[in-house]
């Protein structure tokens, strides 16, 4: 599913003219320049609907919350753990036409999607315990605890790839969002996703999807391990393997053929001792939730 869209409008007039006469937004002010009191950017939001804008001397640009839009527009409650449908989506982008923001003239900067899937086991300490790289990167620190929710964040120039685990405490449900926040320059060569409106076009969401999986396939996710089952060699091997930091100093301080083959032979700890279950799991479970997306 499609969790927020990013655009802009580089004709600012007609941008600004469409945005500040719609009463949706309730929310509008200046900001202004504290030595000329000249007006360098408007702000205006419709919270309730998860639209956000900015206008400066550039460009206007509006942001999109798509589940949030969708909970205003729907009869029926629309549930963290759900995912959109691609006529949910292309619902939400119906309505703007409706309210004469029009997507034609809204080309996307930065594009996130995301796939929430069921988990047998406690979704954060997954994320917490048995989730721990991209490729060779790892989560930054800082950004560890998301309010009471396993989190890690894995942040390119261009991209970042989130899991984000939570629970339904009174149906004892486990869940874990995987989100893939993209600038346009990521994707711009394999999808035809250019404006706002190519949304409504069923194809893309294949690609945007594919780009998606290709993430997660390079997420490092390991079960949890009993080394007492190891051969000492291996067990030894994993223990750095597995130390938060250890690719990064390997990178650094030996050669790309020396990484190369502690990183291979980690994989083949991962497959001896069968260490990938959690993982392929899920990643059936992200190809089933695809499905239901494209079928409902």
């Amino acid at each position: 599913m499609i969790d927020f869209v990013r655009t802009y409008d580089d004709n600012i007039y007609r941008f600004e003219d469409t945005i500040l006469k719609n009463p949706i937004f309730d929310e509008v002010f200046e900001e202004k320049n504290k030595r000329t009191g000249d007006t360098i950017k408007i702000i205006a939001t419709a919270k309730d609907y998860g639209l956000f804008v900015e206008i400066d001397e550039h460009s206007g640009y509006l942001t999109i919350i798509l589940k949030t839009l969708l909970n205003k527009l729907s009869v029926t409650k629309i549930y963290k753990s759900d995912n959109l449908t691609i006529s949910q989506i292309q619902t939400c982008l119906k309505f703007l036409e409706e309210i004469e923001i029009t997507p034609e003239n809204l080309i996307i900067s930065e594009i996130s999607i995301g796939i929430v899937v069921k988990t047998e086991s406690n979704a954060v300490t997954i994320v917490d315990n048995n989730l721990v790289s991209h490729n060779k990167r790892y989560y930054n620190h800082n950004k560890k605890t998301y309010l009471k929710n396993g989190y890690k964040s894995f942040e390119r120039e261009y991209f970042k790839i989130e899991a984000i685990g939570f629970s339904n405490d009174f149906l004892n449900q486990h869940f874990i969002k995987f989100l893939l926040t993209m600038k346009k320059r990521v994707y711009k060569k394999r999808v035809p996703a250019n404006h706002l409106s190519d949304l409504f076009q069923n194809q893309v969401y294949e690609l945007f999807f594919s780009i998606l999986l290709e993430r997660f396939n390079q997420l490092v996710i390991v079960d949890d391990i009993d080394f007492e089952i190891f051969l000492e060699k291996d067990a030894n091997s994993m223990k750095e393997y597995l130390r938060y930091g250890y690719w990064k100093e390997v990178s650094e301080k030996y050669s790309p053929q020396t990484l190369s083959i502690r990183w291979k032979n980690f994989n083949r700890i991962i497959v001896k001792y069968k260490l990938n279950q959690i993982k392929n799991l899920m990643r059936l479970k992200m190809g089933n939730a695809i499905k239901r997306i494209y079928n409902n």
